[in-house]
Order: structure tokens, then C-alpha cells, then sequence
């Protein structure tokens, strides 16, 4: 599987030009359709039959916070090989699955500056399919020649900015908020996983150096291909890349002279190997504890700056000049003084957090009373901000007025209200098209098992999904499935201030 972030600079500038409407880009994926005698249709999770004014609709006024010279949306790329079409049948809906499959990895990909991680239902994309690709005459063929065997992949566009229109992502910019080859490995890997093993086979349909009968399960000694670990593919796409020499990637020598990669695993040995060097420089009531520096170094992706801190840390002790808050001088690089003073003032801001939830708590059932110490967990992450006190007077408000918030952690990180559609069950998927939604008097019409009641509403909602959402099989339920999967402790991304 081939998936490439575009970026216009290098790749088709004028087609994917994205400083300005989405409207170019998306007449340039029309005139490519037409070329192969069809007529371009748009997807996403939600919708199967987007147009091309849709999806410019869509993109367009997803833009609040940029700048005139910003990018406003971003191209994206999904090839499969042949056999990997062939593995799911040359089918249009599996292949529009796995494509919201890897809007879910992209999403899971960026970190965010509250750490908050985003799936695919906080992102605003559009898709297209199509099925031939012709010659660019650097390849040994004819330019404009049609390239033989099944060509079907997929174009993407994305907005740069959330569904919210409050956070900026950038899949080009730093590695350290979004990695572009984690994200192609975790998308490989997520064919695999839902699709299921993809057995190799050479072009002229055999199976490498195997007989079919070698892929047989019930043959004796028959031992199943194990899949690629997301680490494993990782590597192999940096390695592909360095043989190209698009990107240099990092290396170190190992007892044999040979070159190997850098995984997480050799850096934390690595930044281990130096705390002890820092540590013999230290009296023993001043050592370093190897966790506390490596959650630093992870929060700062083993940086430049991070290490030029613990080096520091090094040098003062061989002054016998101490820090007196070391782990807080390797998150932030404030002196002891400064260090101390925000650490005192965050200590009066917790305490003062403590007694609004325990005010808060006074309210409450026995049943919702919030944890103390989580809500503060919650706080420190997003830096006792704004938006984190808004939604927790919010849940005051609520309270005030008969309602409790349901899951009320979730709501104070990312401030969405859970909603009762979020739980109807995957038998709805099934019942026949209708209305996607319809009120009726709960008094004279008892709700069905797909209904709800909302506290303090005085009708019932009843939902049902179009028919759209159930062919394509990427509707709610599929990011439900997918909300809590792809996050990992080095996930990528970016964000920017409004």
C-alpha cells in the first residue's frame, strides 16, 4: 500500500495548489474522471454521492483562522497493489472503508498542544476514486500511455483545520507534532488487520518461490505468515526512502560496522547510558531517576533542546552547582527560582480546582461525583485554560438546571456532549431506509428499541441511518470502532494558535 501526503512545492503545483479554494484542485480531479469516460463522485464518511461543488463547499468553509497565505487544505494519495486489490475483490466499498480507516490513522497522527487526540470524526475530508494512471515518459513508456494491470487508487482532500475551526493541521510540518512515516506504517498496517493476511505473490501469479499448496492451512507443517509489526514497516519505508535519497534517515553503528536504524527502544537505552554518566557526577541525593527524565525527553521527542539541558545538568554538577528542580528544568529550562514559582502557583491553582469539584460534588448524585485528582489530571494537561474552566461551569450550570453531563472526563478534554445516538446498535445498520431522523409525542407513541429520550425533552428522537451511510459501511458505527483505536504515546501533529 502506497500513501503519500502531497505537498504542492514539489508535487503537481498547479493541480494540488491549496493556498486558495479547493475549487482547482477539485476541477483538476474531475477532468482527470472524464478523461476515463466517468464523471467524478466524491466520498466520506457520512456520504457516497458528494459533487465536485460539495466537496469544494466543504473544504471552503472549513477555514476559520488562517491566514491569507496559509494552506487550506491538503492532498492525499492511497495506491494499492494489485494484489492488494485483488485480496479485497476489486471492491469500491471496502476500498472506501479502508480509506476512512486511514482518515483515522491521519487523525490519530497529530498531537496536539493540549495532548488531546483527534480521530477521524474531528477532521472535514472528501474522496475520490479513480481508476487508471497513465505514463509521465521517465519510466521507460511512452508519456499519456495508459499503464497496464488495475490502477484504481484514491484521492483525498482535508481541511487544515479541525471541524471546530480551532486547531491548524499540518501534516508537513514538524516530525515532531506529525510523522509522516509512522502514519503510512500505521495505514499499511490497518489493511492488514482489516482485511487480513495478504499472501505474496509474484506477477505471473505465483506464489514467490511457493506453490499455492504451501499457503494451504490444513498441509502438515503449514505455519502462517505472521504481519508486519507498525515498527517493522516503518523501517522499511525510511530504508525505501534513503535508497531513493529523498530522506536521509538516522543511523547508528552496531558491534558488527553495520548501519541500523534508530527505533524508540535503542533511544531510551541510549538517553539512559548518559543519565548514568550524569548521575556519577551527582552526590547520590541528587541522581536522577531514569523514568522522570525519559517522560521528559517523550514530551519533548528526545530533542535538541532536551539534550542540551540533561548535558547542562552534567556541567553544573561538575561546578557543584546544583538545579534544585531537575525534572522541571528538562520539561522547560526554567532556572530553579522561576521553576519553583510555577510549580507554587499551579499547587494554589489545584487547590483552589479542588475546592470548586468538591463544591461542585455537594451538587451532584453519589453516583457523578467527580474525582478529584483525574479533573486536576485533566486541568494540568491543558494548562488550566479557558476553554478547561468554561466546560467545568458548564457541568455546574447543568447541574443547576436538573441535567448531568455524561461522561463528563471526555467532555472536560475535549468539550463534545455525549449523545444517546452514540449508543444505538449495530442492528439499526440493517433496518430498512427511511428518514434519518423524526420526533414523535412520546406520550401516545412509545419509543422503539432505537429511540431516546434526551433529559428534559418532551418527545422522543428516533434515528435511522440513510441508505447511503449503510452501503458504503463507513457511517457512526465504523468511527465508534475506530474512536479509540491508533493512539500510541508517539503519536505526530500540529496545531496553532487561532
Amino acid at each position: 500500500m502506497y500513501i503519500k501526503i502531497i505537498n504542492p512545492a514539489t508535487n503537481g503545483k498547479n493541480a494540488y495548489s491549496n493556498r486558495g479554494s479547493a475549487r482547482q484542485a477539485t476541477n483538476y480531479l474531475e477532468g482527470e474522471a472524464k478523461k476515463q469516460g466517468e464523471q467524478a463522485v466524491f466520498f466520506n464518511s457520512e456520504r457516497t454521492d458528494l459533487s465536485g461543488d460539495d466537496a469544494v463547499q466543504l473544504i471552503d468553509s472549513n477555514r476559520k483562522g488562517l491566514r491569507k497565505d496559509d494552506a487550506k487544505f491538503y492532498s492525499l494519495v492511497i495506491s494499492p497493489s494489485a494484489l492488494e486489490l485483488e485480496h479485497i475483490g476489486h471492491d469500491p466499498q471496502k476500498l472506501r472503508a479502508y480509506t476512512a480507516r486511514v482518515m483515522q490513522e491521519y487523525a490519530a497522527n497529530f498531537v496536539t498542544k493540549s495532548g488531546q487526540p483527534l480521530s477521524e470524526k474531528d477532521l472535514v475530508w472528501v474522496a475520490t476514486q479513480h481508476d487508471e494512471r497513465k505514463h509521465r515518459g521517465h519510466d521507460g513508456a511512452p508519456s499519456g500511455q495508459k499503464k497496464e494491470g488495475p490502477q484504481t487508487h484514491i484521492h483525498i482532500m482535508v481541511s487544515a483545520r479541525d471541524k471546530e475551526q480551532k486547531i491548524t493541521l499540518n501534516p508537513l510540518g514538524s516530525v515532531a507534532r506529525f510523522n509522516r512515516v509512522d502514519f503510512m506504517a500505521k495505514g499499511n498496517a490497518a489493511f492488514t488487520e482489516q482485511f487480513g493476511l495478504l499472501k505474496r505473490a509474484t506477477r505471473e501469479g505465483e506464489f514467490g518461490s511457493h506453490t499455492q499448496d504451501d499457503f494451504n492451512p490444513s498441509r502438515p507443517g503449514f505455519r502462517r505468515r505472521q504481519t508486519h509489526t507498525v515498527e517493522e514497516i516503518a523501517d522499511s519505508i525510511r530504508r525505501a526512502a534513503a535508497k531513493e535519497g529523498r530522506t536521509p534517515p538516522p543511523r547508528l553503528s552496531n558491534s558488527a560496522g553495520k548501519p541500523s536504524f534508530i527505533t524508540d527502544a535503542v533511544r531510551d537505552k541510549q538517553l539512559f547510558n548518559q543519565v548514568d554518566r550524569v548521575n556519577k557526577q551527582l552526590p547520590a541525593d541528587r541522581q536522577l531517576e531514569h523514568n522522570k527524565v525519559l517522560e521528559a525527553a517523550r514530551k519533548l521527542d528526545y530533542s535538541r533542546q532536551f539534550y542540551g539541558r540533561l548535558g547542562l545538568l552534567g556541567k553544573q554538577a561538575s561546578t557543584h552547582s546544583y538545579h534544585d528542580l531537575p525534572y522541571e528544568f528538562l520539561r522547560t529550562g526554567k532556572d530553579a527560582e522561576t521553576a519553583a514559582n510555577v510549580i507554587a502557583q499551579n499547587q494554589k491553582r489545584d487547590e483552589r480546582l479542588l475546592e470548586q469539584i468538591e463544591r461542585l460534588n455537594k451538587k451532584l448524585p453519589d453516583t457523578n461525583h467527580l474525582i478529584g485528582n483525574k479533573v486536576v489530571e485533566i486541568a494540568r494537561e491543558q494548562d488550566y485554560s479557558k476553554a478547561f474552566y468554561g466546560r467545568l461551569n458548564r457541568i455546574g450550570r447543568q447541574v443547576d438546571n436538573a441535567k448531568v453531563v455524561q461522561e463528563p472526563y471526555k467532555f472536560l478534554r475535549t468539550g463534545r456532549v455525549h449523545r444517546a445516538f452514540d449508543d444505538l446498535p449495530l442492528e439499526l445498520l440493517m433496518q430498512p431506509a427511511g428518514a434519518i431522523s423524526r420526533r414523535q409525542n412520546s406520550a401516545h407513541n412509545p419509543p422503539t428499541p432505537f429511540s431516546y429520550t434526551r433529559p428534559g425533552a418532551r418527545f422522543a428522537h428516533i434515528y435511522q441511518l440513510s441508505a447511503t451511510k449503510r452501503a458504503v459501511g463507513i457511517g457512526q458505527e465504523l468511527g465508534r470502532d475506530l474512536g479509540t483505536q491508533g493512539y500510541t504515546q508517539d503519536i505526530r501533529g500540529d496545531e496553532e494558535r487561532d
